[in-house]
């Protein structure tokens, strides 16, 4: 009997081992890995910025106005930045304080030729506005509806804005003040 327990024992072994290399096929995974270089990747911000020759020349201070008086100013605007197609705009919006003077203060803006800030050498290109201050900040309050002040095609576009203000001859706008923030901004 010892010889036919050494058969059976012989083909016990032989499952033992089989099921053995067959669990460890199962569990056992593969990887397979690669990797890859390329040259560095470098990313920079352009550039929109507006030259304005003489940053006062957009302050306007208009104490004691009358009818018949014309406050003009013009301002050389260059576009210096590095993104192509920069779009610059007028626009603005009251503010608190005024007493509704802008109702009788009528604003023409244009665009033209020329470096004298008293506009002495200004020749006119295009005429963008003309009506009273309220209307102008009431139809362009915001970038999207703002007066084109110059389209842009690269850097060095250049345009003179003239802006004259004078005050309609109505005995209702004695004493009265507008309070107001004028905006010149650029975008792509």
């Amino acid at each position: 009997m010892p010889d036919l327990v050494r058969r059976a024992a012989l083909p016990l072994t032989v499952l033992a081992i089989c099921f053995t290399a067959i669990a460890g096929v199962t569990t056992t995974q593969a990887r397979i890995s690669a990797s890859t270089s390329n040259t560095a990747n470098v990313w920079s911000a352009g550039t929109l910025e507006l030259d304005i020759d003489g940053p006062s020349r957009l302050f306007i201070d208009a104490g004691n106005m009358y009818p018949g008086l014309l406050l003009e100013r013009c301002i050389p605007i260059t576009y210096a930045g590095s993104i192509d197609g920069g779009d610059i705009r007028l626009f603005g919006e009251l503010l608190p304080g005024g007493t509704n003077l802008e109702e009788y203060l009528v604003l023409a803006v244009e665009t033209g030729r020329g470096s004298d800030p008293d506009c002495g050498d200004f020749t006119l290109e295009r005429s963008l506005f003309n009506g009273s201050l309220a209307a102008m900040w009431q139809t362009h309050a915001d970038f999207e509806r703002g007066l084109p002040i110059l389209d842009a095609d690269a850097a060095g576009a250049t345009t003179t804005m003239r802006v004259q203000l004078t005050v309609v001859d109505d005995n209702a706008a004695q004493s009265l003040a507008s309070n107001f923030n004028a905006v010149l901004e650029v975008r792509p």
